[in-house]
């Protein structure tokens, strides 16, 4: 079968849990020719990696699924690099996705980048940040209240961070 066909198999064995079937259907499709298939089996087995908690591993594959440019590894390896204790990384790759965005950045990488900021010292960058989320259509107000919480606490504000991680787990009804 196709390479694109057997990602999609393998994306589908990993949202169904079977992630010790999907990384033997990738790991030999990652290692073609360059293509814009090959991109999106890497970045599938680097999902892959990332969901069994091998962070390295993943790292890499984002690393090769990120090459043309792909704005979905280039995201997704920045959330791992905060997952592995790598705030500064994530935060100088989420800066360049928001500054590529221009304009119209997608909420969810206000938010995230905000939060790489909190997480690496930048208190000031991440309220900024916040504050353009807070102004566009679709914004989860869950999470905005969750990184308004979290960068309360880091600023030591206990009371507000108490508040604002109240709202965002009631809001969140997950």
């Amino acid at each position: 079968s196709s390479v694109a066909l057997t990602t999609v198999y393998a994306a589908l064995l990993r949202r169904t849990g079977e992630l010790d079937k999907a990384r033997p259907v990738l790991t030999p499709l990652a290692q073609g020719a360059p293509s814009a298939d090959l991109a999106r089996a890497q970045l599938e087995l680097a999902r892959v990696y990332r969901d069994t908690g091998d962070l390295r591993a993943a790292r890499s594959a984002y690393g090769e699924a990120s090459k043309d440019g792909n704005f979905e590894a280039r995201f997704e390896a920045a959330l791992v690099a905060l997952d592995d204790r790598d705030p500064p990384g994530a935060h100088e790759t989420l800066d360049a996705l928001v500054k590529e965005a221009g304009d119209h950045p997608p909420p969810d990488l206000l938010l995230e980048a905000a939060r790489a900021r909190t997480l690496d010292g930048d208190p000031t960058g991440a309220t900024t940040l916040l504050d353009q989320a807070e102004k566009l259509p679709g914004v989860a107000k869950w999470k905005l209240a969750r990184e308004r919480g979290r960068l309360a606490f880091r600023k030591g504000a206990y009371a507000d961070a108490v508040s604002e991680l109240s709202s965002a787990l009631e809001a969140s009804k997950d």
